[in-house]
Order: C-alpha cells, then sequence, then structure tokens
C-alpha cells in the first residue's frame, strides 16, 4: 500500500491509486499507456521551405540598409527620430556626472545644462601640498621651492643638501701612475724601470729559444741538462723494454699460470708476477679464514644468547601469584606450622608483575641496560656480565638444589621439604632482640 501510494503521487499512474485493487491498476496503467495523447484531429506539422526562409533572408536591403516593406521602414523611422533626443539627453547626463567639471588645459568651467552643478576651485590644505611620493616637479623637474602651484607661504621648506662624498675611485676617474709629459713614474721610477727591463729581458729570451731548443743538425737538445736528463730516461726505458710484453696479451692470457712459470721444468718465467698472486692468494686465504672465525664466534654467542633466553622464559611461564598464595597463608597445608617458625619456603625465580607505577617509572628510566619484561608483565633476569656458559651452569645447579631435598632438621617440628627456607641468614623473625 506505501509503494501504491508513492506511485499514485507521481503524474500519470494516478490510475493505481483510484484503482480498488492491484490488478484492476495495473490494467488501467497499461490502457492509460496504449491510449493516443490527444483526442480528435491531430493538426500537420509547419514544413518549413528553402523559398521560406530566402524570403526571411531578403527582408532588409544590405547595401541601402533599409526594410523592403516601406511601411516597415516608415514605422522604424518614425521610432528613431522620436527616440534620439531622448538617448542624446541622457548621453549627456552621463557626460556631465562623470568627467571633470572643467577644462583640464584652461580650467575654466564648462558649459552645461541647466541642471549641472558649477565647480567652485578650492585650495588644498598644509597638509595635501605635496601630491606624490618625490621632491621636485615631475614635469619641469624643479624644487618644489621654486616651482608649485600653491603660494609661497604653503610650499613645501627646501630640504638642505647632503654632504658630498668622497669620489670612488675606478678605472676611469683614479689618478695615474704614469706622467705621460715627463714620461716617468710618479713613485719608485727607479725600481719599476729595472723591473721592467729584466721582464722584458725574460720575455725575449723566451722567445728566443722558443724555436731553438733541439739542434736538428747535431740531433741534441741544446741544453746540457735536459740532454742529461733525456739520455738518462731513454736509458731506462730501454732496460724495462720487453717486460709490459704481457699487457698487450688478452686478460684471460695475462692471468695464466703458464706465463709465470713452467709446470714441466718449475722453472720461473717473471718472479714478480709470480709473488703478486701468491700475495693476493695468500691476503685472500687470511680474509677468508677471519671471516669464518668471526662467524662461527657470532654464532657460538648467538646460541649461548638464545639458550639463557630460553631458560629464562621456561622460569617466567611459572605464574608468581602460585608463591604468592603460599606465602600469603602464613602456615603449611598439611602440617598447620607456622612459616616463623620453620621458615619461609625457597625463594622463587618468578618476579611479581609490574604495576603501572613501575611501568611508568621503568618507561621514563634512561638507564643504560634497562629491565626486559615478559608476556605477562614479569620482569625478566637482567643480563649479568659473566660468561653464557657459567650463566648457564650457575642457573641449572640452582634449579637442581630447588628440586632435591634437603636434610632434615633437627628440631622436632617437621615440615615439608619444599617448605623449608634456603640456605642462608636465618629469617628477621628467628632473630633474637
Amino acid at each position: 500500500p506505501a509503494a501504491v501510494g508513492n506511485m499514485g503521487s507521481v503524474k500519470g499512474l494516478s490510475v493505481m491509486h483510484d484503482a480498488s485493487s492491484w490488478e484492476e491498476g495495473i490494467k488501467a496503467y497499461k490502457a492509460a499507456k496504449n491510449a493516443p495523447p490527444t483526442t480528435g484531429v491531430v493538426e500537420k506539422p509547419h514544413y518549413v521551405t528553402n523559398y521560406y526562409k530566402k524570403r526571411e533572408e531578403i527582408i532588409v536591403d544590405p547595401i541601402l540598409q533599409r526594410f523592403r516593406d516601406e511601411s516597415t521602414e516608415n514605422m522604424i523611422s518614425t521610432m528613431e527620430l522620436q527616440n534620439q533626443k531622448h538617448m542624446l539627453n541622457e548621453a549627456w547626463d552621463r557626460q556631465v556626472q562623470l568627467e571633470q567639471k572643467f577644462d583640464i588645459i584652461t580650467h575654466q568651467p564648462k558649459k552645461g545644462h541647466i541642471h549641472e552643478v558649477k565647480f567652485v576651485p578650492r585650495t588644498k590644505p598644509p597638509s595635501l601640498v605635496v601630491a606624490n611620493h618625490t621632491d621636485y616637479n615631475i614635469i619641469s623637474t624643479l624644487k618644489y621651492a621654486d616651482h608649485h602651484w600653491a603660494p609661497p607661504a604653503l610650499r613645501p621648506p627646501r630640504l638642505p643638501s647632503p654632504p658630498r662624498k668622497q669620489p670612488f675611485l675606478t678605472n676611469v676617474n683614479k689618478p695615474r701612475e704614469f706622467d705621460i709629459i715627463s714620461n716617468t713614474y710618479k713613485e719608485h721610477h727607479g725600481e719599476r724601470m729595472q723591473f721592467e727591463a729584466e721582464r722584458e729581458r725574460q720575455d725575449v729570451m723566451k722567445r728566443f729559444w722558443r724555436g731553438r731548443e733541439f739542434d736538428a743538425i747535431k740531433v741534441r737538445y741544446t741544453d746540457e741538462e735536459r740532454e742529461e736528463a733525456f739520455q738518462s730516461t731513454m736509458k731506462e726505458n730501454l732496460l724495462r723494454r720487453g717486460k709490459d710484453w704481457i699487457k698487450k696479451l688478452p686478460p684471460t692470457y695475462q692471468q695464466s699460470e703458464s706465463t709465470m712459470f713452467n709446470i714441466t721444468s718449475h722453472l720461473i718465467k717473471d718472479e714478480e708476477r709470480l709473488n703478486a698472486v701468491k700475495a693476493q692468494e695468500a691476503a685472500q686465504s687470511e680474509m677468508r679464514a677471519k671471516m669464518i672465525t668471526e662467524r662461527e664466534e657470532d654464532n657460538r654467542a648467538y646460541q649461548y644468547k638464545m639458550s639463557d633466553l630460553e631458560m629464562t622464559r621456561k622460569l617466567n611461564r611459572i605464574s608468581h601469584q602460585r608463591y604468592k598464595d603460599i606465602t600469603d597463608r602464613g602456615f603449611h597445608i598439611l602440617s598447620n606450622d607456622n612459616f616463623d617458625i620453620c621458615g619461609l619456603p625457597p625463594a622463587p625465580y618468578t618476579r611479581p608483575s609490574l604495576t603501572l607505577n613501575d611501568l611508568v617509572k621503568q618507561s621514563s628510566s634512561q638507564l643504560p641496560n634497562k629491565p626486559h619484561t615478559s608476556r605477562a608483565g614479569q620482569e625478566l633476569e637482567p643480563t649479568s656480565s659473566a660468561p653464557p656458559a657459567s650463566r648457564m651452569a650457575t642457573t641449572m645447579r640452582s634449579v637442581r638444589r630447588f628440586l632435591s631435598p634437603p636434610p632434615p632438621p633437627s628440631s622436632s617440628i617437621i615440615c615439608p621439604p619444599s617448605l623449608l627456607h634456603p640456605p642462608g641468614p636465618p629469617p628477621s623473625s628467628l632473630l633474637p632482640p
């Protein structure tokens, strides 16, 4: 019914709302969809032809700029003449309202119509004498004290001239070091002339020996020191000649052992390259052995660490509440003996759970060795400075001592072995006052 109500509110589906049943409503809706939209004779739509559109195009003559129909042209001309005066008056009012009330060249008031408000020039107050950010007239480039539209009494005061600065010396205005009239230097003339003569002599010698370094007839350098250095270099190259022939061969053949010694007669061909290969192999072997040793040490330390961690986790799996329940009771459940007489049970390896205050203090502390906690919130044993093997042995001895029964006490009171006090100082309650 709600769906029928919503459908009936839509235009065209009112038949569903007025029907007495759903079936009748569907039939009425299908009949309404098949019924024609209108009744009676349907008018034929107007067919627009090319002739009709051409007649619309020639209503106005594009050359004479007028309507071809005389009646239409007379009506439009009459309307334009009647509205022309009104449009000109509106344009004049807009012009008088927006533009200046006086001529900006002659400063004379403009002649307007009767509704125009006459412009009365007013002198600017002294605070508005300077209308721009310059201290001179931008048209005549004169100071305001000399050229200004205001009276002399209202003109801006003349600003004092700033002190003249020392000229900045450049290559153009700095004084010359050489006097072109006397052809002498103004300072240190003798020393400078001697320096220039020596520099000129060095330049002449350099240009002279530039093409005379080698004697083509004697086939040697003209400088004896240079010739001796060249001869010594040539002797060294001749002695070293032939040693680098191996570098011209392919890299795989250069590294071949057969080029260093004879594998049959064991005769060494190139002792230098053979020693270099041996030193490289020895360095690689040493590095490989060092890496293996370091890897084994790291693995051994990791195994010790995991063994200690596993033992700590085994001990931390025991809930500390079990020991707390026994000590809070204050007596043994079998013999009903008080713990103050027979002693407290051995100290457990478990730790009590940290409270919220302890967790906050632990997180805020900045100690280098921060205690760790287990998943149950119990504090783990701190790592000692002893070696891993000794820590493991100490832990196993403590566990065996905890599990083995101690000897019976000399007193007549018999306590269970698991609740006897471990060896050490007696409790504070048994000490004499």
